[in-house]
């Protein structure tokens, strides 16, 4: 259940406006049911040196033509995210693409593994920058604090 209130620390895997690649990066996400638990909100924020350099909101909901759960959300300074959720195994892929700011457009899987009550991990693999092959992202872990 990914309701609830979470943290993870990092280190940016590279550079980009306000973060130096190596910072070490604090988020916090809060996640809610809403519509009479139909969906679910999740709003995060990324820090780093105690200065804001991100924010996101998502909506997870069901997808009752495609048969499956999806995800939609809107991060600063002005870029997107779609997502549909598909279960491997005991894992959750993620498997959608991301547009920046600057129309930039990612596609990726974003791993979500090791699925604990209090602890998840993440992992963003097969991303494709702009047309060109990215390197997998180091896998981070989420902490429940409520």
């Amino acid at each position: 259940n990914f309701v609830g209130k979470w943290v993870m620390e990092r280190e940016a895997p590279e550079s980009r406006p306000g973060i130096a690649q190596g910072d070490v990066l604090h988020s916090t996400m809060e996640n809610e049911w809403a519509l009479d638990e139909c969906v679910i909100n999740m709003h995060a924020v990324t820090s780093s040196g105690g200065k804001q350099v991100s924010a996101f909101f998502g909506t997870i909901g069901w997808d009752p033509a495609e048969k499956v759960i999806f995800s939609r959300g809107f991060r600063t300074p002005g870029g997107t995210a779609y997502s549909k959720w598909i279960p491997v195994g005991n894992d959750w892929h993620l498997i959608g693409h991301d547009i920046d700011s600057n129309g930039v457009k990612t596609t990726r899987i974003v791993v979500i593994s090791d699925v604990q009550k209090d602890s998840f991990g993440v992992q963003a693999i097969n991303r494709i920058v702009n047309g060109k092959k990215e390197v997998d992202r180091p896998k981070t872990f989420w902490k429940r604090v409520e």
